[in-house]
């Protein structure tokens, strides 16, 4: 029998790598952040993307979130577990630290420089991002 995937579509900073952990755990072949499939979904090539999701049972960080209604697409049995904080000033402090240190350790990481912007503009955002995600039967 074919394991079930699952992806994990929280935000950083919201549990997913604990997820991540667990579906290895459990027995899931697991990818996680890939800087190289991020640049194919920023490219469009979608097939190239299938091809990567065809060999792994589960996925969480970027770029897989992004991907969710093309996952589930191509497999309908697909399972999406949204991680999440107790609430937005948790989930923004926590954030913050993780930015900072960081900036702190990786002067040269280009993303660092427009994560200010990011964060001032997510902060000012007052409603939440929600998403219909199907549970997860398994965990």
């Amino acid at each position: 029998m074919q394991q079930i995937k699952v992806v994990g579509v929280g935000f950083h900073k919201t549990g997913i790598s604990t997820l991540g952990k667990c579906l290895q755990i459990m027995g899931y072949n697991h990818i996680s952040l890939d800087y190289n499939s991020f640049l194919l979904y920023k490219s469009g090539n979608f097939e190239a993307l299938k091809t990567i999701v065809e060999n792994y049972d589960s996925f969480d960080a970027w770029p897989w979130p992004l991907l969710y209604k093309e996952i589930d697409n191509w497999f309908p049995d697909t399972k999406f577990v949204l991680t999440r904080r107790l609430n937005s000033e948790v989930w923004f402090s926590s954030l913050s630290r993780h930015v900072s240190r960081k900036k702190k350790l990786n002067k040269k990481n280009i993303a660092i420089e427009n994560i200010s912007t990011v964060m001032t503009t997510l902060k000012k955002t007052s409603h939440t991002i929600s998403m219909c995600m199907k549970p997860i039967t398994r965990i």
